[in-house]
């Protein structure tokens, strides 16, 4: 069920809609230009080394421009590849240098710290806290936060035994039938 929901959400519905134009000056790289870079690169990084060989990396893969969006490269077929994060990461520090990448993650982080702290909050029973780790750990896996708790809730119904290991094991096992 969640592969079929994943799957759907990243490449679109089946049935194409009309296309709509995307407005000047945004990042957004349309859903069909996305379908086509994923089948051409054949989901796959493409990054390839001095000697010749393609990073074999699969999962986590962004749709990054080969001339770089800020410098003015278009969002087309043509401009764009996938990279996992470590060689998009590589590739940033080639183009604009590692001063810059070094600005932008201080800025980043400078804004994650500045955010408004969440207060603590109350201790939980361990059952409630087991169930709180599990979803946390699915949705960090990939799951919807939704589908996970859909899965927890269920799995509370049944009585599974409220520790993180048999939890997860059994969650995993209704996500993905």
């Amino acid at each position: 069920m969640i592969i079929a929901v994943e799957t759907k959400r990243r490449t679109g519905a089946g049935k194409p809609r009309k296309r709509r134009e995307t407005k000047p000056g945004s990042r957004r790289v349309p859903v069909a230009i996305q379908r086509a870079v994923r089948e051409r690169d054949e989901g796959q990084c493409t990054f390839v080394d001095a000697e010749g060989r393609r990073c074999s990396e699969k999962r986590f893969l962004t749709i990054e421009h080969v001339e770089p969006f800020a410098l003015g490269g278009p969002s087309t077929v043509d401009n764009c590849c996938l990279l996992c994060s470590s060689h998009n990461a590589h590739r940033a520090r080639q183009v604009f240098g590692e001063e810059h990448v070094a600005r932008k993650v201080e800025a980043a982080r400078a804004n994650r710290d500045a955010a408004p702290a969440v207060p603590a909050a109350p201790a939980a029973p361990p059952e409630r806290d087991a169930f709180q780790k599990v979803q946390y750990a699915l949705v960090h896996m990939g799951f919807k936060a939704t589908l996970a708790k859909r899965a927890l809730d269920e799995l509370r119904r049944r009585g599974v035994e409220p520790r993180p290991e048999p939890l997860l094991r059994a969650a995993i096992a209704v996500l993905m039938p």
